[in-house]
């Protein structure tokens, strides 16, 4: 007795190959998934990347920068931490953080940070130390490329993305009678005594890298600090390391109160960054304010530039749900919300963003969970805070693994 169904439709010999073949490649990529998959969960449970600091880790010391008129926020010394390489051979390598931090935009935002995030207001105090991780750490297994070149990290203390030049005195009636948002200056004045009086122009290698806050400034910025340190050594290769710069601007979803391209027009209002933008996208833009957003900056760099950048924009992290409205996603409860809208909200966001990034040519974009990143690469990103259990699990789940080369 024969079961066969006469109604089917018969296939050839190189048919069912393929077929065979999709069903191979099918198994393989759930696989792969899978496997991704149970690795990010086991990681995020382990709370894998909160406070990812080693016991043995190679501290940096405080300096102060005296370079005159440029403040902090609160009126004290801009400043760096810096290491000294211990190997001679690698002495000419340089690796210069500037970290991210957000920043505030009027009044009471700068008085609520002034208050609750005074590390971002305050200059450092000379001769404290600190540990080195990601990028600066000086361990082998953490940062294998890297660890031992010199290694700085600025201080973030100027609330303004590194991109400010504005003052405000008390006939400005703020909650401090001075304020200074100066991160675009103080960034060139650490670079020229850094080249000055640490020994950065007898560099070889010169590794740039902005996370956050930074990496938007950064996208604007890097051919400008490039520039500056080529002027005292030609010979120097710079490179720029960006993490998470790549926010979208005027961006719409509906349902949902879109705040990144607001917050930057209100930071745009207070803090004159007109000089800091890049100065393409600023004379072909409309809006200024579109300047900070990499999907409308990026034509503008050039190529050699963009041969010299390293861009790791992941699709979930903390400050992109607070940017685009999504912020249950970054509450301890986020794990019991009911309301489907933040987590549709935050894949809209996802798609979009890869949308922005296809097309873009001679780099290599990683769009990818942050927490698996550093996962796979701990040495690779600077930051180790910007996701919690939930968003890690989330994008990986969503998005998976992907490094594309576009």
């Amino acid at each position: 007795m024969s079961f066969q169904n006469d109604d089917a439709p018969l296939l050839s010999s190189s048919e069912q190959k393929d077929e065979g073949a999709q069903k191979k490649r099918k198994i393989i990529a759930i696989s792969v998934l899978s496997v991704v998959v149970i690795v990010t969960i086991i990681s995020a449970v382990m709370n894998f990347g909160d406070d990812y600091v080693s016991s043995t880790q190679q501290q940096l010391k405080a300096y102060l920068v005296d370079a005159e008129g440029i403040y902090c926020n609160d009126g004290t010394q801009p400043g760096f931490y810096f290491s000294a390489s211990v190997n001679d051979a690698s002495s000419g390598d340089w690796v210069v953080l500037l970290p991210g931090g957000h920043f505030c935009w009027d009044n009471d935002s700068c008085e609520s940070r002034a208050l609750t995030e005074n590390k971002y207001w305050t200059g450092p105090t000379e001769g404290d130390l600190k540990d080195g991780v990601g990028i600066l750490s000086a361990i082998e297994d953490e940062n294998p490329d890297l660890f031992e070149a010199n290694h700085v990290e600025l201080v973030y203390c100027s609330s303004d993305s590194w991109l400010g030049d504005k003052t405000y005195g008390p006939e400005d009636n703020m909650f401090t009678d001075n304020m200074y948002f100066q991160g675009g200056p103080m960034a060139t004045a650490i670079l020229t005594d850094l080249l000055e009086n640490y020994g950065m122009a007898e560099a070889n290698n010169v590794v740039l890298a902005g996370a956050s806050a930074a990496g938007i400034a950064m996208l604007s910025r890097f051919e400008e600090l490039k520039q500056q340190i080529l002027d005292v050594n030609p010979a120097i290769k710079v490179t720029a390391m960006l993490d998470g710069p790549w926010y979208l601007y005027d961006r719409a979803y509906e349902g949902y109160e879109q705040n990144s391209t607001a917050e930057c027009g209100w930071l745009y209002d207070w803090i004159d960054p007109i000089d800091y933008l890049h100065p393409g996208c600023v004379a072909s833009e409309t809006d200024d304010v579109a300047c900070f957003f990499g999907n409308e900056v990026w034509p503008y760099i050039s190529a050699e530039a963009k041969d010299d950048m390293f861009l790791a924009q992941q699709m979930f992290d903390v400050a992109h749900n607070d940017g685009e409205g999504f912020r249950e996603l970054n509450t301890e409860a986020a794990e019991d919300i009911t309301d489907p809208y933040p987590y549709e909200g935050a894949e809209i966001y996802a798609e979009q963003l890869a949308e922005a990034v296809n097309g873009i040519q001679l780099i290599y974009i990683c769009v990818v969970s942050h927490c698996l990143i550093l996962f796979l690469f701990p040495s690779l990103l600077a930051f180790h805070h910007r996701c919690n259990r939930l968003t890690q699990i989330l994008s990986c789940i969503c998005v998976c693994s992907v490094c594309i080369k576009l």
